[in-house]
């Protein structure tokens, strides 16, 4: 997503009971166990203590030290990626990229790719433009930031000014971490539309947010699914916006707008608990944004402020994960080794994915 501006001035709660995660695994104060004693940096932190901590709301800055600049993808340790490997069961690569060339557009403000070949005769080469944003992606730490905290400012993740995060010699937080370590872990799949079928519920309206999805949707299709969590997962949403989408004629297309409306997750403080107490290392979807958009919930914080400028948890935004929940069903397996490789810029800001499923 890129519209943030209709968040508002309004001060938003950052307060509540929240809930107990559910099924999980062991939790990230469990995970910051597990790192050598040697690293002193590191200091357990569960939902409540970042609700304490000062600077903008639930932000994690600095619990991985000072110069780390990872954040949640710390959480992908050597046990996190052996996980993903245990997960093969029968050598089934799937692809979770779109098409960049000829995938209709679904942000105007996002130029699609543009792919020329240059006929030298005896040889060709070509050359690509497109956003990085315009297809398959991940958002990374410098795409959204906390506004208005404190009033009138914009804050990205580790105090960047927005001057700082839009100067490409600054490679702080940009996404060629995301190259220099692959995003490689153990993905977990939630389809929901297809445990709403299963289970006789009001399906999903993908291309508006009247029908976000919610804490319940996401713990209930868990445990259909009889997936466990563990820290350092990548989880990865389904909500079927793109087989809505592509069923739209040119027309309705040319008129649909995701920024005035679109499915996702709820950006609920509950949500973001039970994300956090989780230890994911990254979270995905098939949608336009992973969050409901705009966010449902008045004066919430949205899900992109929090997680990118906060946690440092990547978004991945516009997964084609059409072939994945056919076989995932088929199999009745929703784990499996995730890998992704992004562009390798060091300054940047978003990237395409480049991933796979491996089943």
């Amino acid at each position: 997503m890129t519209e943030t501006a209709h968040l508002g001035n309004q001060q938003r709660r950052t307060s509540g009971t929240g809930v107990s995660a559910g099924e999980k695994g062991p939790g990230v104060v469990a995970l910051f166990a597990t790192f050598p004693p040697a690293n002193t940096m590191l200091q357990p932190c569960t939902f409540a203590d970042l609700k304490k901590r000062e600077g903008p709301p639930l932000n994690a800055w600095g619990l991985f030290g000072a110069d780390n600049e990872y954040g949640c993808l710390n959480f992908i340790t050597d046990v996190a990626v052996k996980r993903g490997r245990d997960s093969v069961q029968h050598g089934l690569p799937i692809n979770l990229n779109l098409p960049l060339t000829n995938f209709p557009p679904v942000n105007p403000k996002r130029g699609g790719c543009t792919h020329k070949i240059l006929n030298y005769h005896n040889y060709m080469d070509d050359e690509v433009n497109f956003n990085t944003q315009c297809s398959t992606q991940w958002d990374g730490f410098r795409h959204v930031a906390y506004q208005n905290y404190p009033e009138g400012s914009v804050t990205f993740h580790g105090g960047m000014t927005p001057e700082e995060a839009a100067d490409p010699s600054n490679i702080k937080y940009g996404t060629g971490l995301f190259a220099k370590k692959p995003i490689t872990t153990r993905g977990i799949l939630l389809d929901i539309p297809r445990w709403l079928v299963k289970k006789g519920l009001p399906p999903l309206d993908p291309l508006t947010q009247k029908t976000p999805i919610t804490l319940e949707m996401l713990k209930g299709c868990a445990a259909d699914q009889a997936v466990k969590f563990a820290p350092g997962d990548v989880l990865i949403v389904r909500s079927g916006w793109t087989e809505a989408f592509l069923a739209l004629t040119d027309e309705e297309r040319a008129e649909y707008n995701p920024l005035l409306g679109c499915i996702g997750v709820q950006a609920s403080e509950e949500v973001m608990e039970w994300h956090w107490e989780n230890g994911f290392a990254a979270v995905a979807g098939d949608q336009f944004a992973y969050e409901s958009w705009p966010p449902n919930i008045p004066k919430e914080l949205a899900i992109h402020e929090v997680f990118l400028s906060g946690w440092g948890c990547p978004l991945g935004e516009l997964w084609d994960l059409r072939e994945l929940s056919a076989k995932c069903a088929e199999l009745n397996q929703y784990t499996f080794f995730l890998t992704t490789m992004a562009l390798n810029i060091d300054a940047g800001i978003g990237t395409p994915v480049n991933g796979q499923a491996i089943l």
